[in-house]
């Protein structure tokens, strides 16, 4: 009987190992979608973006245990952070320059409406006198 509950799990754990990897796919793919959708304000511009993933690191995942060569990789992520920040920042003026520029063209279209409207407003007051 034991053998039998064994040999259950053991087939139950061979097909869930199965489907792992597509089912970890197709949650990849959905999330890419999400993002997709997210970002459709910003697809006529011909950049290309990238999907990152970020992983945690523990100090058990290092092989070696020397203090010298783990100072020397948070000194190496720590520059590569300053380095994404520094470029983060430029992207982020950059986008808020477009954005008011965005915002100065919608007002002066939106002051050009206005003045179209109170200009045919005058012709149709002054025909009915």
């Amino acid at each position: 009987m034991l053998n039998l509950l064994i040999a259950i799990i053991s087939d139950t754990f061979d097909r869930v190992n199965e489907k792992k990897v597509p089912a970890d796919c197709l949650v990849r793919c959905e999330l890419i979608l999400k993002i997709e959708r997210l970002f459709f304000w910003n697809k006529a511009e011909d950049t290309r973006k990238y999907l990152h993933f970020c992983r945690y690191k523990f100090a058990s995942d290092f092989e070696s245990n020397d203090e010298n060569e783990t100072i020397g990789m948070v000194r190496s992520i720590k520059n590569s952070v300053s380095s994404l920040t520094i470029k983060l920042d430029q992207r982020l003026k950059k986008f808020e320059l477009r954005q008011n520029e965005g915002f100065e063209l919608l007002a002066d279209r939106l002051d050009s409406i206005s003045r179209l409207i109170k200009l045919k407003h005058k012709t149709k007051s002054q025909s009915k006198f």
